[in-house]
This record gives C-alpha cells, structure tokens and sequence, in this order.
C-alpha cells in the first residue's frame, strides 16, 4: 500500500493530520506497516488528545520492534502505560525504556527464542 493511500485510510478513519503524520514517520522508518496495525490499535489511538497520541507514537517509533511478532499488542501496550503514568500525575514523555534493548536482542539472536511482550 502506498503512503498516500495509507494517509487518506487515516484520515478517513479520524485520526488528526498530525498524528497521521507521525504514524505514517513510522511506517516509513520500516520497524512496521499499516498492515500490521489493526482496528483496534487504531481505534486506542484516537482516544489520546493530540499531544498524548504524538507522544505515544514518538516512545512507539523508538521502541525495538525488530523481536516483537504483534506490533499492534505492543502498540495498545504503549498507549495503556501511557495513560496508567498520566493517571498517577507524572510527566508521561520522561518515561524509562525499560530493560537494556541491546542485551535482549543479543540475547534472543543467541539462543534462536522469540519474544512476544504483552502487558497485562
């Protein structure tokens, strides 16, 4: 599918111009496609204001995904920790990235195991 294509699916479906802009950013950066995102992420999604689902998108694109198999779970995952830390009052964008990426992925490409993240 092309980007123009996507931006106008985005649109279409109610997502602001510049989160649609963000998203399609990432889709370029190739860590992921529309195709892999489904409805229901989408949907999330648009229940941020705008700056909420700027951010979330921002800590989404930097994340490594090269391990992750449902990039749209891992997405909804992102939007969830964002709203429980934006609930207990504090600054969201300052979030910790969680464990040492580097050593995971030496990890997994070592031992051949894949890595499914959930949040539940």
């Amino acid at each position: 599918m092309e980007l123009g294509e996507e931006r106008s699916l985005l649109l279409e479906a109610g997502i602001s111009a510049r989160v649609t802009t963000a998203l399609l950013d990432v889709y370029r950066s190739g860590a992921v496609a529309h195709e892999d995102l489904d409805d229901r992420a989408l949907e999330a999604l648009k229940e941020f204001n705008e700056d909420g689902a700027l951010a979330v998108l921002e800590q989404f694109r930097d994340s490594d995904l090269s391990h992750v198999q449902n990039k749209s779970a891992f997405l909804c995952g992102v939007m969830k920790t964002y709203r429980q830390r934006e609930k207990q009052g504090r600054k969201v964008p300052d979030v910790s990235k969680g464990p040492d990426e580097a050593k995971i992925k030496e990890l997994l490409d070592r031992t051949g195991y894949t890595l499914d993240v959930t949040t539940d």
